[in-house]
């Protein structure tokens, strides 16, 4: 690699811009888990702006319900393998109710050694409750006790009921 190449890619200028244009939050700490680095995606999902979250630790800002297990233990998963991934609940500014695909992964150096933490956060609240609804719609169909049946706009059968189907 040519030293403009080098340079080019160490540019923090350019980094910047690659973790600004992610259609998700990034978040990254250092090992004691002050924040030092707050996408604008995180800005928006969390309501808190990069000014307010850096150098203070992610806890004041990121209060998590955690599905199964708890912060300890994900906490712990996270130092025993170095990356730690689940769907929490977060509570914005706003009040509302999210849930969040999270991913944490550990930074090394060159040396391997930890230096701090990367965390990705992706709001896929909708997606949830898309899924909640079409349960729903599922269970309602297969209570029909006649044939039924869902076709597409030119009229071929893209599904059956099961009980239908055995008829």
């Amino acid at each position: 690699m040519n030293k403009n190449a080098a340079a080019f890619v160490l540019n923090e200028e350019y980094l910047e811009a690659i973790l600004g244009s992610l259609d998700a939050s990034v978040v990254a700490t250092d090992k004691n888990f002050l924040v030092r680095y707050w996408n604008k995606k995180a800005e928006q999902l969390f309501g808190y702006s990069a000014s307010e979250t850096v150098g203070y630790h992610v806890g004041n800002f990121l209060k998590f319900i955690y599905q199964s297990g708890s912060q300890e233990e994900a906490r712990e998963i996270l130092l025993r393998d170095g990356n730690w991934k689940d769907q929490l609940y977060f509570k914005n500014q706003n009040n509302q109710v999210l849930l969040l695909d999270v991913s944490v992964s550990a930074v090394r150096n060159k040396q391997g050694e930890s230096i701090g933490f990367v965390a990705i956060h992706r709001d896929i609240t909708e997606l949830d409750r898309t899924k909640a609804n079409l349960s729903t719609f599922l269970s309602l169909i297969s209570s029909v006790g006649d044939y039924f049946f869902v076709v597409d706009n030119e009229l071929r059968v893209v599904w059956i009921d099961k009980k239908s189907n055995d008829n």
